[in-house]
């Protein structure tokens, strides 16, 4: 099967998806759809059945090809990046109620902060391993961590979920560092001036390295 970008109907049958999340992206349109195989570039999801040990990890029944995936076929257009919504929880509360927060989102970047390892089922997740310290302190934030945020296309998700070991300190501080990252400095300052505890330095220092 020769699967066509739902907009131009050009041809991806010579792109190739991600094998985690199925992304693909129409280099004529610039169009971002999800859900392909990679072997066949069949998009609906709609007829793959999950195997009996992982929901998420599902086969496609044209091809031989399987990856992780949401159970379901969309297809959306990029949006303005500062679109993008926000929302801060503790890992173990994203973890749990991962699909209430979802239920309305078409596609979710989870971003935990711990130097923990939390076991769950989600696909599309990025881990930061840094402590909840001031900059002085081992374990505080890196050069590398903010290059991952910075590698983020924001214009792909219509959600991120962004958790830290207790969603009070980190977390915060990534987020609304994102959130100017992304053009969007009334949610910035709705967190700077809301969460307490929100470890500054941390904020500080992303904001630095953004910039450079």
């Amino acid at each position: 099967m020769n699967q066509k970008c739902s907009k131009c109907k050009t041809s991806l049958i010579d792109l190739q998806a991600d094998p985690n999340d199925g992304l693909i992206k129409c280099l004529d349109c610039g169009l971002v759809q999800t859900n392909i195989c990679n072997e066949c570039k069949h998009g609906n999801l709609s007829t793959w059945q999950p195997t009996y040990y992982n929901l998420y990890y599902r086969n496609c029944p044209y091809s031989s090809h399987s990856h992780y995936s949401k159970p379901y076929c969309v297809f959306f257009e990029k949006r303005e990046k500062n679109e993008t919504k926000i929302i801060i929880k503790p890992i173990e509360d994203i973890i749990k109620f991962y699909d209430k927060l979802t239920k309305d989102s078409f596609n979710t970047l989870v971003i935990f902060i711990s130097t923990r390892v939390y076991n769950h089922k989600m696909y599309n997740v990025k881990q930061l391993y840094f402590d909840d310290v001031t900059e002085s302190e081992k374990g505080f934030i890196k050069s590398k961590d903010v290059k991952a945020l910075k590698e983020i296309d924001y214009s792909v998700y219509d959600l991120l979920l962004i958790g830290c070991d207790a969603g009070m300190s980190r977390s915060p501080a990534v987020a609304a560092a994102i959130y100017r990252y992304i053009e969007n400095d009334k949610e910035a300052e709705k967190i700077l001036s809301t969460y307490q505890y929100l470890n500054g330095q941390v904020y500080d220092y992303i904001m630095k390295k953004l910039e450079e």
